[in-house]
C-alpha cells in the first residue's frame, strides 16, 4: 500500500480490459430490404465482404438497410441478416422468351425445392433471387442442328455433337452447349 508525507492525489492504474467483452463476439440481428439474395432465410455475415457478395452493393431502394448492416459489421463479426420483399410484387426474373406472367417468387432454396423444383407453371430459366439484378442474365443454347446460326458459337472449340452413352444406346445428337451471359 503506498502512502503519502504530504496531502496530494495518489492515481493508480488498473487493468481491467480482462473483463470487457469483445465486441467481435457479439451477436446481433437485422431484417431488412437488400437487392439480391435469399428472402425469409436467416443467414450469417461476418465481414462487409460477405454482405456485398451475398446481397448486393447499395442502390437508391436500399442504401438504409445495407449501410445499417455495413456499420455493425465494422465493429464486429456475427450478424444475422434476413432479406424481406414485397411478396406481392417481387418476382424473379425468366427467359426473355417466356411472358412475364410466368414469372413467380421463389424467396430461397427451401421454397425452391418444396414448390418449383418440378419445374411446373414455372419459366424454362429462372434468376436464383427476386430482384433485379437477374434482369441482367442473358441464357443462350445450341444444339447440332441451331450451331451454324448460333451467335456464341466462337466461345466453343466444336459444336454439340453426340455422346459416348447416347452413341452405346442408339441415339444421336444429345449434346447442347449453354452459355450465361452477365
Amino acid at each position: 500500500m503506498a502512502f503519502q508525507l504530504s496531502p496530494g492525489v495518489l492515481v493508480t492504474e488498473k487493468d481491467l480490459t480482462l473483463v470487457v467483452p469483445s465486441v467481435a463476439t457479439t451477436a446481433g440481428g437485422f431484417a431488412g430490404a437488400f437487392q439480391w439474395g435469399p428472402v425469409d432465410e436467416v443467414r450469417t455475415i461476418d465481414s462487409e465482404a460477405s454482405l456485398v457478395a451475398l446481397y448486393g452493393k447499395p442502390n437508391d431502394n436500399v442504401f438504409s438497410s445495407f449501410f445499417t448492416a455495413a456499420n455493425f459489421l465494422s465493429y464486429g463479426n456475427n450478424l444475422q441478416i434476413i432479406r424481406s420483399v414485397n411478396k406481392s410484387t417481387a418476382k424473379n426474373s425468366v427467359a426473355n422468351s417466356q411472358s412475364t406472367a410466368n414469372a413467380v417468387l421463389v424467396e430461397n432454396e427451401t421454397d425452391y425445392l418444396d414448390n418449383h423444383a418440378s419445374g411446373s407453371g414455372t419459366a424454362v430459366f429462372i434468376a436464383k433471387y427476386p430482384g433485379i439484378l437477374g434482369n441482367s442474365l442473358k441464357v443462350s443454347l445450341c444444339d447440332a442442328n441451331t450451331w451454324a446460326s448460333w451467335e456464341y458459337k466462337a466461345n466453343f472449340d466444336d459444336a454439340p455433337n453426340t455422346s459416348t452413352y447416347a452413341s452405346a444406346v442408339g441415339g444421336s445428337n444429345d449434346e447442347m452447349h449453354v452459355i450465361v451471359i452477365d
